[in-house]
């Protein structure tokens, strides 16, 4: 208990218990607010297809749901959003590259720019936790957040991370070996690039 609470800033002199709580306000507010706009630039982004031979190929369930997003939405057609159930089944069952590749940039680029920004929302919100943490007699973020948790410190974690890259890196370029070998035998040429693998990875 009194660990909950000295983590907490309970421990602090009335100066920093001041700081600790401006600090925590503002983080909790830069937090609220890269939530809202990753959401945000989620629901911004669809692609609405009304080329009935687009999605020829596709399963039926796939199509039923991309139809009711359109219809949801009041558009003809078939409509794909960044969300998952929209968003993994067209990646996975289409070969469109061209609509596939404007899909995944737009959802690994959701944040980054344009009115949703997240950049410096990103970069304040590390700023304030190093500052938490320095506050409460810690190096970094991570060794406070890791304290109370099995891993305990940064430095397992990282330790954890470097033997798991170590022990599975070559498996990982098998399977990209692997599965370009296939994309080739069924004539795929060219590099595969992010937006193939979910489709030859399936096939």
């Amino acid at each position: 208990t009194y660990k909950s609470f000295s983590r907490n800033g309970a421990a602090l002199d009335e100066e920093k218990k001041a700081q600790y709580r401006e600090i925590s306000a503002e983080l909790s507010q830069l937090t609220l607010q890269f939530g809202q706009n990753v959401l945000a630039a989620t629901n911004a982004f669809t692609y609405n297809i009304t080329d009935s031979t687009v999605v020829a190929e596709l399963p039926d369930f796939v199509k039923e749901g991309l139809a009711a997003v359109a219809a949801a939405r009041g558009e003809q057609g078939w409509t794909v959003t960044l969300d998952a159930p929209s968003y993994s089944p067209f990646m996975t069952y289409s070969t469109q590259r061209d609509i596939k590749e404007a899909l995944y940039r737009a959802y690994n680029t959701r944040g980054i720019g344009g009115k949703f920004d997240n950049q410096e929302n990103i970069r304040r919100i590390a700023e304030l936790r190093l500052k938490i943490a320095n506050l409460l007699g810690y190096k970094c973020y991570s060794d406070y957040i890791l304290e109370d948790r099995m891993a305990e410190s940064t430095k397992t974690v990282n330790n954890f991370l470097a033997q798991l890259n170590k022990a599975t890196l070559s498996y990982a370029k098998k399977d990209v070996a692997d599965i370009t070998a296939y994309a080739q035998s069924l004539g795929f040429e060219g590099e595969l690039r992010p937006w193939d693998f979910s489709y030859y990875n399936e096939k």
